[in-house]
């Protein structure tokens, strides 16, 4: 809801280079944070990584990468195509796309969390 409106808004007036330095920084700052606060936390001598490779061997764990792949795909496909379509065929200007984008993420939000609560769940 802020990222990809915020990206985009900074790709834009400032260009595509200083968006992706400004992106890589805040990688680094990430992993720094990370190493700074994340306990260690030793490995499991008893497993390997063969044994983990085993999930893929249940239908359960390749229907759910299916779905996530599929979901996900989707998604970015809708996503890749909103910002020249918000501006190409809508005429919407420039200054607007990240506030359609940041609507979009509000209403996935939404989306989101009202079927949890037709779950029965609370959100």
């Amino acid at each position: 809801m802020v990222g990809a409106p915020f990206a985009t808004y900074a790709g834009s007036y400032f260009g595509w280079r200083l968006s992706y330095l400004f992106i890589g920084l805040i990688g680094v700052m990430c992993c720094l944070m990370v190493l700074a606060w994340v306990p260690y936390d030793p490995p499991n001598r008893a497993r390997s990584a063969l044994s983990e490779l085993g999930a893929f061997s249940r239908k359960q764990v390749w229907y759910v990468m299916g779905t996530v792949a599929v979901g996900c795909g989707g998604m970015f496909c809708v996503y890749t195509y909103f910002s020249v379509t918000l501006q190409d065929v809508t005429h919407v200007p420039l200054w607007g796309v990240p506030l359609f984008q940041a609507l979009w993420g509000v209403g996935m939000w939404c989306g989101r969390m009202g079927w949890r609560a037709s779950d029965g769940q609370k959100p």
